[in-house]
């Protein structure tokens, strides 16, 4: 294991540095062992495994909020409320949002180590809450000018573009990052756990809304629905830019004891808002360097 680990860490690695990590390394084992005692009891216990958790919930259940199950389920529906009579070509839209989605899920996951998990998911919270106000205030605007039945206009263009951005910035971000910081936050011993319990909220929240949407529409209209939605965007914007680390380089087993130190997270993520040092996950890293210089 030690060799192992000397390779991991390259050759400048000294033997001091090399046996600080193994004690390290040993120490969160035993945390999280003990931690892990007492099936799904152990998630609920204050202490990290408790916020990890929670945490864990709420960016799985962020994912699928703001609508994206609702919007692809039903977007032959949408295409023809904003002046799409012909079937075929409201089929083509659908096509076309779905290479949209894969696109740049393709990019995301080549560049997310380069770019970092915490940007991809601010940028895509901010670019879907105005994606979705584009496609309320469209729709509104349409509803208010344009008889029913009537053809495209400048209104339904600007639905056209706003769903276009939605399906690029959440395929951008909530997407594919929602399941990697997912898998990187919960320790070896918890993660098969945490993750049921998490992948469970995110099916239920995905259900909730595509059933939930027609209801909704007539309710609040449609473009009430999708303020709702946006609103929703919002509310994980601010989930993300305050709770969640930057993991990219970290090792697994430095992840989880962040949660640990909540306040201290939040505090990190928010100074880093304001322009005053690294995100809470790159702030370990950095002090890590400047205590262990390469040599």
């Amino acid at each position: 294991a030690r060799e192992t680990l000397g390779l991991t860490l390259g050759e400048r690695c000294s033997r001091r540095e090399l046996s600080t990590a193994m004690r390290e390394i040993k120490s969160r084992l035993a945390t999280e062992q003990h931690a892990a005692r007492g099936g799904l009891w152990a998630l609920c216990r204050p202490g990290p495994a408790r916020t990890a958790t929670i945490v864990g919930i709420a960016l799985a259940v962020s994912q699928h909020a703001v609508g994206i199950e609702s919007i692809i389920y039903y977007s032959p529906l949408i295409f023809e409320r904003v002046g799409v009579s012909s079937k075929r070509l409201a089929i083509l839209g659908t096509v076309g949002m779905g290479v949209v989605k894969l696109v740049c899920e393709t990019y995301s996951l080549l560049h997310v180590d380069a770019i970092g998990r915490r940007p991809l998911l601010l940028t895509g919270g901010v670019g879907l809450t105005c994606a979705l106000l584009l496609i309320a205030a469209s729709l509104h605007a349409r509803a208010g000018a344009v008889a029913a039945g009537a053809g495209v206009s400048i209104h339904s263009i600007g639905a056209f573009v706003g769903l276009g951005l939605y399906m690029a910035f959440h395929a951008l971000s909530f997407g594919p990052i929602t399941w990697l910081v997912l898998s990187e936050i919960f320790p070896a011993s918890l993660r098969g756990r945490a993750m049921g319990v998490a992948t469970t909220a995110n099916r239920a929240t995905s259900f909730a809304c595509a059933v939930t949407f027609l209801s909704l529409c007539e309710a609040l209209n449609w473009s009430g629905a999708f303020a709702l939605y946006a609103t929703f965007a919002a509310a994980a914007t601010c989930f993300y830019a305050f709770c969640i680390p930057e993991t990219t380089g970290m090792r697994l087993e430095e992840v989880f004891p962040l949660f640990g130190r909540f306040g201290e997270l939040v505090s990190s993520n928010a100074r880093s808002l304001r322009g005053r040092g690294p995100p809470a996950g790159a702030a370990m890293l950095l002090k890590q360097r400047r205590s262990h210089p390469p040599r």
